[in-house]
């Protein structure tokens, strides 16, 4: 289950995640001793993005700040390549999108 707030929205709901073979016990040790270091903040990001590397969202499912429920399928990089979505009014949508998030093809056609 996720709970996600970035730039003021929000979104919550199951994930499948790929994530590399690293027992997740050593991630949490790794991850606190970083945390924990006497380097700078943006060292510190620097690390974690390298110990997490490799971690992907593959498939999400739940609802955003706007009342939408969606499905989200994604590629091996965590870049959405499909998007089925029922908007706050109760009107479904189903969006194709390329590996650079923009959508190709959609139904119902606009």
């Amino acid at each position: 289950m996720d709970y996600f707030e970035e730039n003021g929205e929000s979104r919550y709901g199951f994930s499948i995640y790929d994530r590399p073979s690293t027992p997740i016990y050593e991630l949490i040790k790794a991850t606190e001793k970083i945390k924990n270091s006497d380097v700078s903040q943006e060292y510190k990001q620097e690390q974690l993005e390298e110990l997490f590397k490799g971690n992907a969202e593959r498939a999400f499912m739940g609802k955003n700040k706007n009342g939408e429920v969606s499905v989200h399928l994604n590629d091996k990089k965590g870049n959405q390549r499909i998007r089925m979505v029922i908007d706050a009014q109760g009107e479904p949508k189903l969006e194709f999108l390329n590996a650079h998030g923009e959508v190709t093809y959609r139904l119902p056609p606009e």
